[in-house]
């Protein structure tokens, strides 16, 4: 279920952009998931079409994840660029419980 997929060619500034967004956004880190989520513990979790959709930006949500858990496993199960209906699952991915909420 959790193949490896080969991800695009990004440019090479690409990992030091997204560095900086996520420092932006995370800062220090969430305080709230590290005082109530123990570091060892892992999660799975699936990104859900909340309403009919375009999929688009699944690139760089796999980026996030690798770049807060090298480790993650991740399932694209609708591709970029295909409709989904309100339910369907959009991706699926398992690691490091910290960084999954951290990335969502």
């Amino acid at each position: 279920m959790y193949a490896a997929v080969e991800p695009p060619a990004f440019p090479d500034d690409f990992d030091v952009w997204l560095d900086r967004a996520l420092a932006e956004d995370v800062g220090e880190g969430d305080a709230t998931t590290e005082a109530l989520v123990p570091a060892e513990a892992q999660a799975a979790a699936r990104i859900i079409a909340r309403g009919a959709c375009i999929v688009a930006g699944l690139p760089i949500a796999r980026r996030v994840f690798e770049r807060l858990d090298p480790g993650v496993r991740i399932a694209v199960e609708t591709a970029d660029g295909e409709a989904a209906a309100p339910g369907r699952t959009v991706l699926r991915v398992e690691g490091r419980a910290r960084a999954l909420l951290t990335a969502e």
